[in-house]
């Protein structure tokens, strides 16, 4: 089974905002699969919206948008675990605010750089052996200054991360967007995915701990 999580908080109050953008990319990404997926459908031991398909090798694929807020996205696996190491594969998308937007990266077995969803599933599963598809919410510029611009504080972080981009950024965002959907088609449905390392572009220092709601 390869499972891909959209992290995102739920509900209309959340449209829109940068935290949401792992969940946009996997809901726009069971767009563009349509005929390959199935439709939507709520799992109540999940408590997430769980839509399957098949890889060509016969292995199949569950997409989930999790109904939990942020900080509880490992909620999903509480009760149907994957086997990790066993022939299952995790792959995470989220945006992340280490990187500036207009990034995509791909990690494995990374630490969560202080994303509350990403910790939830690293303590739910209690590993950080699986891949994540990251996607940039700083603000723009390079990459040496993204220290220098991204905001200070709790209260700062979760005011940036629950807003919404401004006309200019959604632009940007939309190939962005696509970018990480190019790179979510290579490990989802690609049978030599199965270890999956930084495939879409290489992947920077580890980053450091920050607060994020």
């Amino acid at each position: 089974m390869r499972y891909v999580v959209g992290l995102g908080n739920p509900g209309a109050a959340y449209e829109g905002t940068r935290h949401n953008v792992g969940r946009e990319v996997v809901e726009a990404f069971h767009v563009r699969h349509a005929t390959a997926f199935t439709p939507w459908t709520y799992d109540k031991y999940r408590h997430a919206h769980c839509a399957r398909a098949m890889a060509q090798e016969g292995e199949e694929i569950l997409l989930i948008l999790p109904e939990w807020h942020m900080n509880e996205s490992g909620e999903i696996f509480s009760r149907h675990q994957p086997r990790l190491g066993e022939g299952d594969t995790l792959i995470v998308v989220h945006d992340d605010l280490d990187l500036p937007l207009g990034t995509v990266r791909v990690s494995h077995g990374r630490g969560s750089g202080g994303h509350r969803g990403v910790d939830s599933i690293m303590q739910v599963l209690k590993t950080r052996d699986f891949t994540r598809v990251r996607i940039g919410i700083a603000p723009q510029g390079g990459q040496e200054d993204v220290a220098a611009r991204r905001p200070r504080g709790r209260e700062a972080v979760s005011r940036f991360v629950l807003g919404t981009f401004a006309p200019e950024e959604r632009k940007a965002l939309r190939r962005i967007q696509e970018e990480a959907m190019d790179t979510m088609e290579t490990l989802v449905f690609s049978p030599h995915t199965r270890h999956i390392g930084a495939i879409a572009v290489p992947d920077g220092p580890e980053e450091r701990k920050s607060s994020r709601d």
